[in-house]
């Protein structure tokens, strides 16, 4: 299975790179649904890769995810016994790790520069928060803003569940 999922893949891709070379795979060759059903039910599909629908292009959707990321992350607070962004109160519904898993599963429903686009704006918010308690910090030590701090856990954790590299985080956010 994972040797067709490859050669599969490898297919797809060669068809975005020069669709006019290499066609599509065919809607009535049943062999990319059916090789998506044994690969579900033999546990080797990611569900957060998965792309479940395709729409057309949103311009302003990473702009807009962004926006709801920094809006969320005051409602959170770090707690080192869980290594865990969880809700500021007990009763709260939200917790960090399925935040993250949501906004991944979402910028996965969309082209993969609305996800680069969404990391630069992060990383802006984050440089920009930095230069700033840098900047009121001079004469003293500079102290970050929790939201700094919830964003880059965050980022962490956006790596590990979107698979994203931290060399392409990194080059958002200096380390």
């Amino acid at each position: 299975l994972d040797a067709l999922n490859a050669a599969l893949l490898m297919d797809v891709q060669a068809h975005y790179r020069d669709p006019a070379g290499h066609p599509y795979p065919s809607n009535v060759n049943p062999l990319l649904s059916e090789l998506g059903e044994f690969l579900e039910s033999t546990g080797k599909a990611n569900p957060l890769n998965k792309i479940y629908i395709t729409t057309e292009p949103l311009d302003a959707i990473a702009l807009i995810v962004f926006l709801y990321v920094t809006a969320t992350l005051p409602s959170f607070v770090y707690d080192p016994r869980l290594d865990e962004l969880v809700h500021t109160t007990k009763r709260g519904n939200l917790d960090g790790r399925p935040f993250v898993a949501g906004v991944v599963t979402l910028l996965r429903q969309a082209h993969s520069s609305h996800t680069r686009k969404f990391l630069s704006y992060i990383g802006q918010f984050v440089r920009a928060s930095m230069a700033e308690a840098e900047e009121a910090g001079r004469k003293n030590v500079a102290v970050y803003s929790v939201e700094v701090a919830h964003a880059v856990i965050f980022l962490d954790m956006f790596c590990f569940y979107g698979g994203a590299r931290r060399e392409d985080v990194e080059s958002f956010i200096p380390p």
